[in-house]
């Protein structure tokens, strides 16, 4: 730029059109309740807007400390969790969750630039957690979303049934 003369910058934004975003659950219906853990404001509105217009109910936390209360208040069918966080790391709260049975088995989609740090630092496998790169692909994020709380739903179903039939 010239100096006096101001500058000039152009960029981008992805367009969400309603009419292109499909509903998922009926009005008045008990959708899946998804935990966004996510710092940046401007990553948490977007995906509480992917996630509401999915018709997943959003619920939203910008720290660990917040998530863990949250997680012990609410029933969550799933998190969505970024590795930098303003007061620990996500792979703290994975780690927390994990030891903690009613959380355990809970289905956890890392959203982050550092996935392949953490998926090394993590140092385990484990089938509930699906590590996504930003930025965020929406189209990933929902089918891997579908994904996890379809299994886990049917793996609760098959666990309930099964402790049944042993009473």
């Amino acid at each position: 730029s010239v100096p006096g003369q101001g500058a000039t910058f152009w960029f981008e934004l992805p367009l969400i059109e309603e009419h292109s975003l499909p509903s998922r659950s009926p009005p008045g219906s008990a959708a899946p309740l998804v935990l966004v853990v996510e710092d940046e404001p401007g990553i948490v509105h977007l995906l509480e807007v992917m996630l509401s217009h999915a018709g997943y109910r959003v619920d939203s936390v910008f720290s660990e400390s917040q998530a863990l209360r949250r997680l012990a208040e609410g029933d969550y069918a799933a998190i969505t969790l970024d590795m930098r966080l303003s007061d620990g790391h996500g792979l703290a709260l994975i780690r927390e969750l994990r030891r903690n049975p009613a959380t355990q088995h809970l289905p956890i989609l890392v959203i982050s630039a550092y996935c392949g740090e953490g998926r090394k630092l993590l140092d385990r496998d484990d089938d509930n957690i699906a590590w996504l790169e930003k930025p965020i692909n929406e189209a990933l994020l929902l089918e891997t979303l579908d994904q996890f709380i379809t299994t886990s739903s049917k793996a609760t179903i098959e666990h309930t049934a099964g402790h049944e039939a042993l009473e």
